[in-house]
């Protein structure tokens, strides 16, 4: 299984080939996700750097979180102008931020895995991957889903979001459970990423300019 966890570490540079290559081309939207993949394969060269170094990379992630939360928050700004009032955003966003803080400082510390806030995030992205799809159905201006780069970005992010938050809750509960049964849990989630990188890729690959 140590393939499929090797696979999904790489699998962040696939979009990163569409997002560089297109860049220039594409609306605010995907030039946002764009960001997100090339962060994230930044934090992935980065965090493979210290492990290989046998250097903790466990305070990497606290900064990868909220990084990462703030690109996809930008992102569903973008994509749900209109639909979501501004005091509500803000009050997501300085939710999110002190409690990332809390977290890192007080509650579980820098050097072990920040599972409350990103439990907080996959929480959060899953709430504005279905705003985003009730907006999506409920405006029905799109007539071809299948070529509009948002739906399948979207579909990524809440298969992978929503996975994660599944299995991180399953995984406090296993937690006396054998090494075995831990390992699978975290070879589905390898499988979670892939899929969320894929399906970015497809969405950033199919965008035409009108």
């Amino acid at each position: 299984m140590n393939y499929i966890l090797d696979f999904a570490s790489v699998s962040v540079f696939i979009p990163c080939i569409p997002a560089i290559l297109r860049y220039r081309s594409f609306p605010k939207e995907l030039k946002l996700i764009s960001n997100f993949v090339m962060v994230c394969a930044v934090f992935e060269i980065v965090s493979h750097y210290l492990w290989s170094h046998k250097i903790n990379n466990l305070p990497l992630l606290h900064l990868y979180i909220p990084v990462t939360f703030t690109m996809l928050f930008l992102f569903y700004k973008n994509i749900l102008k209109g639909q979501i009032k501004k005091r509500i955003w803000l009050l997501i966003a300085v939710v999110f931020y002190a409690f990332s803080i809390v977290d890192s400082v007080w509650l579980q510390g820098l050097y072990t895995f920040n599972s409350y806030t990103i439990n907080l995030l996959n929480a959060v992205m899953v709430f504005f991957s279905i705003a985003c799809f009730y907006k999506i159905a409920k405006e029905m201006k799109v007539l071809q889903l299948e070529r509009y780069p948002v739906f399948w970005i979207n579909t990524g992010v809440i298969f992978y979001y929503a996975g994660s938050l599944l299995l991180f809750t399953l995984s406090n509960q296993t937690i006396s459970f054998s090494k075995a049964i831990r390992m699978h849990i975290w070879t589905v989630h390898a499988l979670f990423v892939m899929l969320m990188y894929l399906l970015i890729t497809v969405g950033l690959w199919i965008y035409r300019k009108s």
